[in-house]
């Protein structure tokens, strides 16, 4: 009996070249940043001396604690556009 690779035709083996998209340095940057925001919002440390802007802004107003939360859906939208875009 003949071996599998025997039996075919003689053909030049096609090496089809998988090209990754390139990453964006600033969107993992942010995404790294808002990590960051979030351990800091979460944990301060002691609630008697918290850094202001770590704390969630009254009914009326925002702060940078305000934002983490909405900034990962912009992640997760951007970096499938990304992925899309020829």
């Amino acid at each position: 009996m003949d071996a599998i690779g025997d039996s075919l035709p003689a053909a030049k083996a096609t090496v089809l070249a998988v090209t990754k998209p390139e990453r964006l340095i600033s969107l993992d940057v942010f995404r790294g940043l808002t990590i960051v925001g979030m351990i800091l919002a979460t944990d301060p440390g002691s609630y008697s001396h918290v850094y202001r802007p770590l704390l969630h802004a009254g009914w009326n107003g925002w702060s940078l604690t305000d934002v983490i939360c909405p900034s990962f859906p912009f992640i997760v939208i951007t970096r499938g556009n990304s992925e899309n875009t020829p």
